[in-house]
């Protein structure tokens, strides 16, 4: 049985959303019921403080992060509907937990530094407890990633030889490639991030509600 027109799409329409989304016809309906209703400024922008209002996303634990990154400034219903996508109820907790990073990744590189994982720790639904025990486990990853950093980066023979396999060209990093090497130390990527909330149910605080 194919998809049925909503009260405000056509079939054409709602299957593609669906098929981007991965929401249901019903929750397709309510959201565009919930969008078209939110107030506009002048130019017809969606404001970023009635997006806060749409009860999905005033229910979540990290609902201005939701807003900020992921939904405005809103660039259509579409855009809205990816957004939220992001925290879907059966979407996979690792592009849960990879959206989350993403709240707090202000340049784009997939990793955290020690402070933004920490004020991301910060938000999170949990006990005094397991804030502590969260942050044990990362101040316990930035020590081992402290150790683990050769001691001959920093010694001048090695510079000698970086120097001479730079003129030789036989070792050749694009500058940006290089950039992002530097940057990984002592950065908490995906699955640190998962190491460190797994006492956490995330699969479900992070979910969207609709209830």
């Amino acid at each position: 049985m194919g998809i049925v027109a909503s009260r405000h799409l056509s079939a054409e329409k709602l299957q593609e959303i669906q098929n981007e989304s991965g929401f249901s016809p019903l929750r397709i309906d309510y959201l565009l019921g919930q969008y078209q209703s939110l107030e506009r400024d002048t130019e017809g922008r969606v404001l970023r403080s009635e997006l806060l209002k749409v009860p999905p996303v005033a229910a979540h634990p990290l609902a201005d992060r939701l807003v900020d990154v992921y939904l405005h400034p809103s660039l259509g219903f579409r855009h809205f509907m990816h957004g939220l996508s992001r925290f879907r109820r059966s979407e996979p907790l690792q592009r849960k937990l990879q959206s989350l990073l993403g709240m707090y990744d202000t340049d784009a590189d997939g990793l955290l530094s020690a402070d933004q994982c920490d004020e991301l720790l910060g938000r999170l639904p949990a006990t005094r407890r397991e804030l502590r025990s969260m942050r044990w486990k990362l101040k316990k990853l930035m020590a081992a990633q402290a150790l683990e950093q050769p001691e001959r980066d920093s010694e001048p023979e090695r510079e000698r030889e970086r120097e001479q396999e730079r003129e030789r060209e036989q070792v050749e990093l694009p500058q940006l490639e290089q950039l992002q090497l530097e940057q990984q130390k002592g950065c908490i990527n995906c699955d640190d991030l998962g190491y460190i909330t797994r006492d956490l149910d995330l699969d479900q605080s992070l979910s969207l509600r609709f209830n």
